[in-house]
């Protein structure tokens, strides 16, 4: 868990859906202090209570508000040869966040 990253999901002002947020901040509740995280969609509508549809859907509009970037290729293929099948690996874009 990354306290950086959750700190600036909830004070964060680009995302104005709060389901958005919801997910985002959840999200954040998986990211290292680079802000990397790669729950399962699974885990996020349980934790979230909403359905794994709607988990994509928040998640697709995060990664087109540039909060969020989906990352692909080597890093995917090492999560997923660590026992991470399935899930994909973001990467939180926390503009302005203090280093």
């Amino acid at each position: 868990m990354s306290i950086q990253a959750t700190h600036w999901a909830l004070t964060q002002q680009t995302v104005q859906d709060p389901t958005a947020r919801h997910v985002l901040l959840v999200l954040a509740n998986y990211a290292t202090t680079d802000g990397e995280a790669w729950p399962p969609i699974g885990a996020l509508a349980a934790q979230t209570g909403l359905s794994e549809s709607t988990v994509r859907r928040k998640l697709d509009a995060l990664v087109e508000a540039g909060v969020l970037l989906r990352v692909s290729g080597a890093l995917e293929a090492v999560v997923n040869a660590v026992g991470r099948s399935r899930c994909t690996l973001y990467q939180i874009v926390m503009e302005g966040r203090p280093e």
